[in-house]
C-alpha cells in the first residue's frame, strides 16, 4: 500500500521534473519517442495545480504562438528546457488542432497517480 506522504511524495517528484511541453506538426509520436517529431514550439509550463492525486500542467500559447496545425504535443522530464531537444519526452499525444494568430489556446496534460495491486 502506497501511504498518504507516499503519494505526495510521488507526486511533488512529478511536479519538480515535468515543467516543459511542445508541440509539433509531426506524426503522433510512439511509445518508444524520446522527442516530437516535428517540434515547433517549447516551453515552460504556464500552470501546475495538483488535486488529490492528479498533477496537472498547463501550457498556454497566445495569438502569437505556434500558429499551425498541432499534430503532436508533449511533456517533457529528465533536465528539460525550453531548448529543443532537451530532456526526454514522458508523455504524449497525437492531436488535430489548427491554431491561428485570431486564437489563443491552452493544453491541459493530467497525470493522476494511482496503486495497483
Amino acid at each position: 500500500m502506497l501511504n498518504d506522504s507516499g503519494l505526495q511524495r510521488v507526486i511533488d517528484f512529478l511536479d519538480d521534473d515535468l515543467d516543459v511541453i511542445a508541440v509539433g506538426t509531426g506524426a503522433t509520436p510512439s511509445r518508444s519517442a524520446r522527442q516530437l517529431t516535428e517540434e515547433v514550439l517549447r516551453k515552460t509550463a504556464s500552470e501546475t495545480f495538483i488535486d488529490g492525486d492528479v498533477l496537472i500542467k498547463e501550457l498556454f500559447l497566445d495569438e502569437t504562438e505556434a500558429n499551425v496545425t498541432i499534430t503532436e504535443w508533449g511533456i517533457f522530464c529528465n533536465g528539460a528546457s525550453v531548448v529543443p531537444g532537451s530532456g526526454e519526452l514522458f508523455a504524449s499525444t497525437g492531436a488535430n488542432i489548427t491554431k491561428n494568430d485570431t486564437q489563443s489556446l491552452t493544453l491541459s496534460v493530467e497525470i493522476e497517480v494511482v496503486e495497483v495491486a
